[in-house]
């Protein structure tokens, strides 16, 4: 895994966590996104982008991000 799930391997199944599975699994195209996935968007991207730069060493840019995420609506429940 990557070094940030192994110092924490555990998952979250958070709503926009079941959202996003819901809609790989139950949707057909042209169906619409869950408004819980499509609301953390932002955020998830917050995040991988920190991770991104944490398993690369930046790690002052890594906090940055990840506070960064933190300040979006939801931050501090991820």
């Amino acid at each position: 895994p990557a070094p940030l799930f192994a110092r924490s391997p555990v998952w979250s199944l958070d709503q926009a966590t079941i959202a996003y599975v819901r809609a790989c699994q139950r949707s057909k195209p042209g169906d619409p996104v869950d408004a819980a996935y499509l609301s953390n968007l932002r955020l998830r991207v917050a995040n991988q982008e920190g991770q991104a730069a944490l398993e690369a060493g930046r790690y002052d840019e890594a906090q940055a991000r990840f506070a960064a995420a933190a300040a979006l609506p939801g931050g501090q429940d991820s």
